[in-house]
Parts: structure tokens; C-alpha cells; sequence
């Protein structure tokens, strides 16, 4: 450690830098959010195969076959997603282009650069 270095921890004191800090908030949300995964992971694995289980008819209750689709179903759902998603990503895109740029009040005053 040079002896620049040593000067400047000197005078911030016990203070650690922000990249510390911010390191460490960003590996307690990452333990949050594997905390939540296991929770709800437990849950489905302990739950399986019902994912509606039924307390007063354990035969109607909701399991993973029942709830599945039939394949004609999602072939239509995948032509429909060939299909749409890229007119809506185009769509979103286009609005982007339009929306474009900053809006600043002398341009509300004047009343110009309206896109609707």
C-alpha cells in the first residue's frame, strides 16, 4: 500500500468506500431473492403433483396433467406468438422512435413536437 493510500484512509476515517457497501447490498438481495425461490421451490415439491389440491374431494383436485393444454392448443398458441410478438416488439419499437427525446417546458409553451 503506498503511502498516498494510507493518507487518504487516514483522513475518511473507519468509513469504507460506497463500492463496498454497494457490494453488500447486492449480495444480501441476491440471498433474498434465493430465500424466496427455496420457499416457493419447497412448497412446489412438497405439493407435487397437485397444484390445487382439494380439501374436501381429494379426487377433484387440480393436478399437473389436468392442467396441462392438449397439443393442438399449443400449436395454435405458438403460431399466435410467431405471429404477434413481432408486430408488438415493432409496434413498441416505433413508439420509442416517436417518443423520442427530452420534453422541456418551452417546448409545452409553444406547443409544438406534439406526437397525438
Amino acid at each position: 500500500m503506498s503511502q498516498r493510500e494510507n493518507s487518504l484512509d487516514r483522513v475518511k476515517g473507519s468509513a469504507r468506500p460506497y463500492s463496498y457497501h454497494r457490494a453488500h447490498v447486492c449480495s444480501f438481495r441476491l440471498a433474498k431473492h434465493r430465500f424466496r425461490a427455496a420457499v416457493i421451490a419447497t412448497a412446489g415439491f412438497s405439493l407435487y403433483p397437485f397444484l390445487l389440491p382439494s380439501s374436501s374431494n381429494p379426487d377433484q383436485s387440480l393436478t399437473i396433467w389436468d392442467s396441462s393444454s392438449t397439443q393442438m392448443t399449443l400449436m395454435i398458441m405458438l403460431a399466435a406468438v410467431v405471429v404477434f410478438l413481432p408486430i408488438v416488439i415493432a409496434y413498441t419499437g416505433w413508439v420509442y422512435y416517436v417518443l423520442r427525446g427530452s420534453v422541456t417546458e418551452a417546448a409545452i409553451e409553444r406547443g409544438d413536437d406534439y406526437h397525438y
